[in-house]
């Protein structure tokens, strides 16, 4: 397929990381309203896939958010070896999130993944299960580098 041959690369530490955006203090407060208006699914912990980006995790709400959020620790490289320097430009994309998505299968949710091409290159990120809200978190296959030419 066209994805095998890409390449994986760490994010450089020079990188800026982005700032979360909730304290403690308001996680509190936001479970103490949910607690008010009778909410039961503040606590509620969610097992994070797939495995081998988040082996054995489960998470709350905020804490997914905040994960989504981050910085994307792999950028999947799809310049071919042999025209780097060529290109006029890269474009870097992040998959974050989709909301809302319509129910196209007629027994659960359905299994979400997003293409993305430019030019001749495509990427795909990993897939979400049974979700119509899906988000992507940083350690996911979910951000890669387009060249331009």
């Amino acid at each position: 397929g066209y994805l095998e041959g890409s390449k994986c690369f760490k994010v450089p530490s020079s990188y800026i990381q982005p700032k979360e955006t909730k304290s403690l203090s308001s996680n509190v407060e936001a479970e103490f309203l949910a607690k008010k208006k009778g909410r039961k699914d503040f606590a509620e912990e969610f097992l994070v896939k797939p495995e081998y980006a988040y082996p054995n995790t489960k998470m709350h709400r905020e804490q997914l958010r905040l994960e989504m959020n981050k910085k994307s620790a792999f950028y999947h490289d799809l310049r071919v070896p042999s025209r780097i320097g060529e290109e006029i430009g890269l474009v870097e994309v992040e998959v974050l999130q989709c909301i809302g998505l319509p129910k196209l299968d007629k027994v659960g949710e359905g299994d979400i993944f997003i293409i993305a091409s430019c030019g001749s290159y495509a990427f795909r990120t990993d897939i979400i299960q049974g979700n119509a809200n899906p988000m992507w978190l940083s350690k996911m296959r979910r951000a890669c580098i387009f060249p331009l030419f």
